[in-house]
Parts: C-alpha cells; sequence; structure tokens
C-alpha cells in the first residue's frame, strides 16, 4: 500500500508531451511538452495566438491534438470521451464568463455539483431516495463554495444582476464545486480593475493552500501571474521559449523579445 501511494504522488498531475494541433495546416500548438505537479500554480503566458487557450481546449478534450499525449494522474485523457473528462477531476473556467445569468448564484453553483455527481432519470423523476440523497449533497457543496468565496449576500441573485468581479466568482465556485484536482483558469482577470486583481490572486492561493488542487492560469495579467504562480511557462507561435520560476522567466531575453515587445515586466 505504501509503495503504490508513493508511486501515485511521484507520478506528475499533469503530462503533455509533444503535443502538436494544427488547423487547416497553421500549426496552433507545436511540440510542446511540460509536467505540472500536485499543488502546484502554474503560470501559462504568451501573446494573443500563441496557444493558451488551444491547449485549455484540448485538455478540456474540445480539442483532439493533431499528435502527442496528455495523461492526467498517469491516465490517458485523449482516450477518454468528453462527457468523462470530470471524471478526471478536471474544472475550467473560460475567459467569458460562461454563467447562466438569468438564474441565482446558488443554482449556478449547483450546476457544477450536477457536473460532478450526475444522475439518472427515473430516478430523478420519481425522487427517490438516491436522487433526493444526491440533491442534499449538491445543495450543501453550494452552500459551503458561497460561504467559502464570500457570496453569501447575493446567492438568490441572479449572476448576470452582478457586476464582473462577482460573475467570475461564481465562475470559480461553479467549477469548485465539480471536486477538480486540476482546475484550468482561462484568464480570470480579464476585465478586473487592478485592486479586483489582486483579490483575486489571493483567493487563487487560498484554494490552493486549503485545497490543496493545482491550478494552471492563463492570463495576459502579469502581475497577478508573477505574483502567484509557482512556476510560469510562456508560449510563443505554439512553442515554448521559457519555463523556470517567475523571476527568471521575467528576465529571460527570449521573452522580453517575444511577450514584452523588449520591455522587461
Amino acid at each position: 500500500m505504501v509503495a503504490a501511494t508513493d508511486k501515485r504522488e511521484a507520478t506528475p498531475l499533469l503530462s503533455v508531451d509533444d503535443v502538436a494541433v494544427t488547423f487547416g495546416g497553421i500549426s496552433a500548438l507545436n511540440g510542446l511538452s511540460f509536467e505540472m505537479q500536485r499543488g502546484e500554480i502554474l503560470g501559462l503566458i504568451g501573446p494573443n495566438g500563441s496557444g493558451k487557450t488551444t491547449l485549455f481546449n484540448c485538455l478540456s478534450r474540445f480539442y483532439m491534438p493533431s499528435s502527442g499525449r496528455i495523461h492526467i494522474s498517469g491516465r490517458d485523457l485523449l482516450s477518454l470521451r468528453i462527457s468523462d473528462v470530470v471524471r478526471c477531476r478536471v474544472g475550467r473556467t473560460f475567459q467569458n464568463v460562461a454563467a447562466f445569468a438569468g438564474l441565482s448564484v446558488f443554482d449556478n453553483i449547483r450546476i457544477g455539483g450536477h457536473a460532478r455527481v450526475g444522475g439518472h432519470a427515473i430516478a430523478d423523476a420519481l425522487r427517490l431516495p438516491r436522487s433526493r440523497r444526491a440533491e442534499q449533497a449538491i445543495n450543501e457543496v453550494a452552500e459551503a463554495l458561497i460561504d467559502e468565496l464570500a457570496l453569501g449576500d447575493v446567492a438568490l441573485t441572479p449572476v448576470g444582476a452582478l457586476p464582473l468581479a462577482r460573475q467570475r466568482r461564481v465562475e470559480l465556485a461553479r467549477a469548485l464545486a465539480t471536486d477538480p484536482q486540476l482546475l484550468l483558469l482561462d484568464e480570470p482577470a480579464g476585465g478586473l480593475n487592478h485592486e479586483e486583481a489582486v483579490e483575486l490572486g489571493a483567493l487563487i492561493k487560498t484554494i490552493r493552500d486549503t485545497r490543496g488542487i493545482s491550478l494552471l492560469l492563463a492570463e495576459h495579467h502579469m502581475g497577478l501571474v508573477m505574483s502567484i504562480s509557482d512556476r510560469v511557462i510562456v508560449l510563443s507561435f505554439g512553442r515554448k521559449i521559457a519555463d523556470g520560476p517567475p523571476a527568471a522567466v521575467q528576465n529571460d531575453a527570449r521573452v522580453i523579445e517575444a511577450y514584452l515587445d523588449g520591455r522587461a515586466a
């Protein structure tokens, strides 16, 4: 048992091996390889069109790479159906808030819980005991996340009526309701002001520290990425050009040339 546990802990949470994605002869990702450890916050930066969202779409199984391999906790992600990705405990937020604007905060978070628990049409229709137990568990998860993300004062408010910073918290809570071991954050600071971005960064670190999950953060907000990431990967035209601690990446000549237009951040 000890040997099996040690083996699991030694296995990278995420392994991306020589992944390539092409669209009509255009290379969106070109031989991308990296590993991500458990409990790590990994920043992913690069100019528009560098391949960040393409990678996220591969990890979510929206895209199938042209070649290469992706493993989550040693499991072959690319062999799974899209509907099975949640069972690998991969959660995601999006560049544009993908909430149900007319539903309350509480109901939006419950949707994430349903994605995790699933359901059975007959049991749900007849309100059988197993269905009632599942609903109770989903409600309890949603209530706990509302407290954790300080959304109690707007729990019954339609998400569309909230300011953007609050909407992004709701989307984060919904992703957490799926109980991810890997959470993909696609530009979570988009549209936020400096103070809101700082608060978001503190929240991301708290989530990592309290839940022990790993977070892959694709972001243009350099201050946020550099302040909370354990490690940063830089993409340019679908290729990895740097991978290391934030301070080292920030001063890498290739990064300054490709991403910062000759100016150190």
